[in-house]
């Protein structure tokens, strides 16, 4: 195992905590402003998912540290998906923001209200199903590094999914898990500075011996 690159790992995840956090304040504050023009609401949209894929980009550099240094086929998993996800935001923003520049121009017809029952339904099933594996991932990083934190953040992470048809519930469960997970992944990254410390005082205490 590199200690250092565990340590950068949980360095990522900070920074993409962070990352998120300011995207997010900033994305209601001009979130607000662009409501009264859909096409400003549409670029609003788009570049929201375009930045969002930042935040996920530290993530999946995390979790390739991670899968180089710890046995655990769940951190590859982790990295796939998420280089996936890299991929799908920024065209699943440009996607919408057209769709919506579209209805307005009267090019497509806005979906009745309740038609889209059963397309709800499927997303939620997904998003269950996606939170279940993050679940997992979560409890074997809880696992490999002994910090309970990384329990809380499993359970947010199960819960915010299963409870995300109520918004509010499921936005502020995010913002706890975005909250939990920085402290976690701080927590993690003090565990294997000291564990690389104890190396090299080893080491050195080696060498010495060789004098």
């Amino acid at each position: 195992m590199e200690y250092g690159e565990v340590i950068n790992a949980f360095e990522l995840m900070q920074k993409a905590v962070g990352a998120g956090i300011v995207i997010l304040i900033f994305g209601v504050l001009f979130g607000i402003a662009s409501i009264f023009s859909v096409y400003t609401f549409a670029v609003w949209l788009a570049l929201m998912f375009i930045a969002s894929a930042y935040p996920v980009y530290l993530m999946w550099k995390a979790f390739s540290l991670l899968h180089r240094n710890f046995d655990s086929v769940l951190y590859r998993y982790a990295a796939y998906v998420l280089l996936i996800v890299i991929v799908a935001m920024p065209v699943i923003g440009v996607v919408l923001a057209a769709y919506l520049i579209s209805v307005a121009w009267g090019l497509q017809r806005p979906p009745v209200p309740g038609s889209d029952l059963g397309v709800r339904l499927v997303l939620w099933l997904v998003g269950v199903l996606f939170g279940a594996f993050w679940y997992r991932v979560w409890k074997q990083v809880e696992t490999d590094t002994n910090v309970d934190t990384f329990g809380i953040v499993a359970l947010l992470t199960i819960l915010s999914a299963v409870l995300s048809p109520v918004s509010l519930i499921s936005d502020l469960l995010d913002l706890a898990f975005l909250i939990v997970l920085y402290f976690a992944a701080g927590k993690a990254k003090d565990v294997f500075e000291d564990a690389l410390l104890s190396q090299y005082r080893k080491e050195g205490n080696q060498h010495d011996l060789h004098k």
